[in-house]
């Protein structure tokens, strides 16, 4: 959403960056499909096509996915953050970077872009030292 993390626009979680071992977030992306019967008053002829005895070949459907850009500021304690994105439908989780898994980046700005499909989402940002992200003492 923002341009670029010192705007306060886009930004999720507000105040010195302590929050305990976990913050959470819940956001949509795009708009969620339905697919609708259709229906035509002319009647249709069948078959449209003669039958064959060879298969016929045919793409798959795409889905529609959108780009969701997350920056996080790192403390001096970089190895207990984590996060992870999960639909809500489903429980898809869409990435999952538990802690650890930044382990020597201390105080880096990490950038994580997520493909996402239209839907409802849970973001979980995570801490297992409990203080929270990006503090400007450390």
């Amino acid at each position: 959403e923002g341009k670029n993390i010192n705007d306060i626009s886009s930004q999720l979680f507000f105040g010195n960056g302590e929050f305990g071992l976990e913050r959470e977030h819940f956001f949509t992306v795009g708009t969620a499909q339905t697919s609708e019967p259709s229906s035509s008053q002319i009647p249709s002829v069948s078959p449209s096509v003669s039958p064959t005895t060879k298969p016929s070949i045919s793409s798959s459907p795409t889905e529609t996915m959108y780009v969701v850009d997350l920056t996080i500021k790192l403390d001096s304690n970089s190895m207990e953050t984590g996060f992870y994105i999960a639909s809500v439908s489903d429980g898809t989780v869409y990435i999952d970077r538990p802690p650890g898994y930044y382990n020597g980046r201390d105080k880096e700005t990490i950038e994580e872009s997520i493909p996402l499909p239209a839907g409802q989402y849970h973001f979980a940002l995570l801490d297992t030292g409990g203080g929270g992200v990006f503090f400007p003492k450390g």
